[in-house]
């Protein structure tokens, strides 16, 4: 299996991104047209053409290729960045989340070897996976306590607001208790990454983190079933959702793809 593959699917869902609204209600191609700033054109148009190299350059096996796609891919990561902090206030898109997403699965899968050299996969390289895997798990137990994940609409004065909260502020606050949300399988969004985390850190047994990760996959969605179910009209599930659960999905694949790198073929006498 070419894992390789996953890394051009990250890059091509940057590219289509830029189809659906970033900000403002605009796609890419419309938010660079209206910009103010010649350099915000610049690094927004920039995104796709480097992911459109990047992608491209997955199909060539040399180091040479595979630096180009690298370095195309820190330059987004820097971009995209950059233009998330001047846009923030104007509420973010699909397809900015998009656009993250896909950051992601590529970051992710250009360390991935390739099939070929699975066999020859050393403990050093284990562990710096371990450990990529590890903080990634870290990253989702902070996104536990900043990250909006519902939006709930509140009325005043015949003027309709959208507030969002964190998982952690159904958990603590007051006002929620005996919301619809406020359900053990909250708590278990917490618990599963804990567990990732630690069987990444602690553990030196892919089998497991793979494990945790699928685990993480299921809580997720079984907690997209239950807010579907037990929803109130004013609640609003926002992107971030997705991008939490893309980033299990992708850690899941990537830990299969080191067991089988683990896989060492039997040497012939």
């Amino acid at each position: 299996m070419n894992t390789k593959i996953f890394g051009k699917i990250g890059f091509l869902l940057i590219i289509v991104s830029y189809f659906f609204p970033l900000a403002m209600d605009m796609n890419g191609f419309r938010l660079a047209e209206n910009s103010n700033e010649d350099f915000i054109k610049i690094f927004i148009l920039l995104i796709p053409v480097l992911s459109l190299i990047g992608a491209i350059g997955g199909f060539f096996n040399n180091n040479g290729s595979k630096k180009l796609t690298l370095i195309c891919l820190i330059i987004s990561w820097v971009f995209a960045l950059f233009l998330f902090i001047p846009f923030a206030e104007d509420g973010m898109g699909a397809g900015f989340y998009l656009m993250f997403t896909g950051l992601i699965i590529a970051s992710i899968f250009c360390i991935v070897p390739d099939s070929h050299v699975y066999g020859e996969i050393e403990d050093r390289k284990n562990k710096f996976f371990r450990i990529i895997i590890g903080l990634c798990a870290l990253v989702m137990c902070v996104m536990f306590f900043i990250a909006p994940i519902i939006g709930i609409e509140e009325t005043k004065r015949g003027v309709t607001t959208l507030k969002t909260v964190t998982a952690w502020d159904f958990i603590i606050a007051d006002e929620y208790d005996g919301d619809v949300m406020n359900f053990p399988v909250f708590i278990l969004l917490l618990i599963f990454p804990v567990i990732l985390m630690s069987i990444a850190f602690l553990v030196k047994s892919f089998k497991g983190i793979s494990a945790a990760a699928i685990l993480c996959v299921i809580i997720k969605i079984v907690y997209f079933v239950v807010y579907d179910m037990l929803k109130s009209s004013t609640d609003i599930l926002l992107p971030s959702n997705w991008i939490i659960l893309s980033v299990y999905i992708a850690l899941s694949i990537f830990s299969i793809c080191c067991i089988k790198g683990n896989k060492k073929p039997l040497s012939t006498p």
